[in-house]
């Protein structure tokens, strides 16, 4: 009766005509980014046409679409609610055994193999370095898979951290990596949704990004592809407000200076905390996943109606 597209355009785009060849009406909920890689004007407005709704969870987002002429419900963002659940500072690092005085930084530097090769090298110098400045520092990492102990331990002992501790995913919520940034007071992260979950958290964070030399290039420079931010955060309001680094920029010593002056600066917290206010109203408020729910079930309300459907329901 109704077709709900979530995020993966790859796949999507290839099942919009055949959701139309069988009139089977489309909401798109967490929409194709193209608001902020360099726009594809024909995907962008073929989609506008094509959707019964798009769902959106960015104001950027949702002021694009519209734009191009779809019909738009922005609800905020899902984080908002689903990290509601995870306990403050003092519930964390005691269900983690972390003293409450230790310094803890954590290191989130990949969800995919080829992000340890590409992310972890540089972060692990880059905590090397923290640490020859603040020996009393102690560096903490959720794994996204159990397979990821082993060469991360290996790294880490190659870079001199022998004492990284690596935290095994949980089965039940909160997520490990979520138990760790609400414990953590700083995180060194590769660019991703994981950025968003710690300035939602209010945990301060130095982004990173590093693609291999050639597929940048080529993104860069034939595919023409432009951004102006690679954090989630600094996208929500369009401004620099955490530190992020990109390929030639993401350097270990730099990483490190940012990282030292987070932890040592009250007044650079300070603004942060303020940004990461004015980010999460941006957001919306919470109640998001019930708001993009009553929005897609309006949606099939009235596609039931309109087709004298005896299944339609109130809502």
């Amino acid at each position: 009766d109704l077709a709900i597209l979530v995020d993966y355009i790859g796949v999507n785009s290839r099942l919009v005509p055949l959701l139309q060849r069988w009139r089977i009406p489309a909401v798109y909920y967490i929409a194709p980014q193209e608001w902020v890689w360099s726009p594809n004007s024909r995907l962008t407005y073929r989609l506008a046409q094509q959707m019964r709704l798009m769902v959106a969870i960015f104001p950027e987002e949702a002021r694009y679409y519209a734009a191009a002429g779809a019909q738009v419900c922005y609800v905020g963002h899902p984080l908002l609610d689903i990290l509601a659940r995870v306990p403050g500072r003092a519930q964390a690092r005691a269900e983690l055994g972390i003293p409450e005085e230790a310094t803890v930084v954590a290191l989130l530097p990949a969800s995919r193999r080829q992000e340890l090769r590409s992310v972890l090298p540089i972060l692990l110098q880059a905590a090397r370095l923290l640490r020859a400045r603040l020996p009393q520092v102690r560096f903490w990492a959720p794994l996204a898979s159990p397979r990821f102990a082993a060469p991360i331990a290996r790294a880490a002992r190659r870079y001199g951290l022998d004492d990284l501790t690596l935290v095994l995913p949980r089965p039940s919520p909160p997520k490990a990596h979520h138990l760790l940034l609400a414990a953590a007071d700083l995180v060194l992260a590769k660019s991703g949704t994981v950025n968003l979950e710690a300035a939602i958290l209010g945990i301060p964070q130095v982004v990173i990004y590093r693609l291999n030399p050639i597929t940048f290039w080529l993104a860069r420079h034939w595919l023409k592809v432009s951004v102006p931010f690679m954090s989630p955060p600094n996208l929500v309001l369009m401004r620099p407000i955490v530190p992020e680094l990109l390929q030639e920029e993401a350097q270990p010593e730099r990483i490190a200076q940012l990282a030292l002056e987070l932890l040592t600066q009250p007044e650079r917290r300070a603004q942060l905390q303020a940004d990461y206010a004015a980010m999460r109203a941006a957001l919306g408020e919470p109640g998001v996943l019930a708001r993009a729910a009553k929005a897609i079930l309006e949606v099939l309300d009235s596609e039931t109606a309109a087709r004298g459907d005896p299944r339609r329901r109130s809502l």
